[in-house]
């Protein structure tokens, strides 16, 4: 199997390849010229998962003197990694951003005219206190269903910032008010 390393040049303290190791690395590489040496990479742990919309990964590189666990006659080419907070108005925004998925998931943009326009009607016939037949009535029930959806995502939003400026990481994926349910469609009968 390849055994990833680093060929490190000690007089100048510089890098000058990566590579496979050009050999069998549990035995030392006769003729090496005493300022280059080979140092095997070692990697502690895996990347971790975060969400690259809240954290940048930063990959560190560290040359060391420390033997490597499996290859003890070599020195680690030392590679860790670490998440770091975006800037708060980079969270911010992209909260914003799953606000607005969420939205076009409760109140699809296809659907926002009619339902507006039907419900501004049914504002307009309360406002002139007349008799609402039973298709506006359930137009405002399901305006009134929307508007706490919206509500809802909202109040979720301004948690979601809140808790990230805290030092917190909100999960931008949950606690979204969800679609309702398509209802089957009633037959029209003659």
């Amino acid at each position: 199997m390849p055994v990833p390393a680093v060929l490190y040049r000690i007089s100048t303290a510089e890098i000058i390849k990566r590579a496979v190791f050009p050999g069998n690395p549990a035995e030392a590489l006769p003729g090496m010229d005493p300022d280059y040496k080979w140092l095997i990479t070692y990697i502690p742990f895996e990347a971790p998962d975060f969400d690259i919309r809240l954290f940048s990964m930063v990959t560190k590189e560290t040359i060391t003197s420390t033997p490597h666990p499996d290859y003890p006659i070599y020195s680690q080419f030392l590679v860790t990694y670490e998440t770091v907070k975006k800037p708060d108005e980079v969270i911010a925004a992209q909260v914003d951003n799953a606000e607005r998925a969420a939205l076009s998931r409760v109140f699809p943009a296809a659907d926002q005219l009619k339902t507006l326009t039907l419900g501004l009607g049914v504002l307009a016939k309360i406002s002139e206190k007349l008799e609402l037949d039973p298709d506006e009535k359930k137009v405002m029930a399901d305006v009134i269903a929307l508007a706490d959806k919206v509500w809802i995502n909202s109040d979720n939003a301004a948690a979601k910032k809140a808790e990230a400026l805290a030092g917190g990481q909100p999960n931008l994926d949950a606690d979204w008010a969800a679609p309702a349910a398509v209802a089957a469609a009633e037959p029209i009968v003659p």
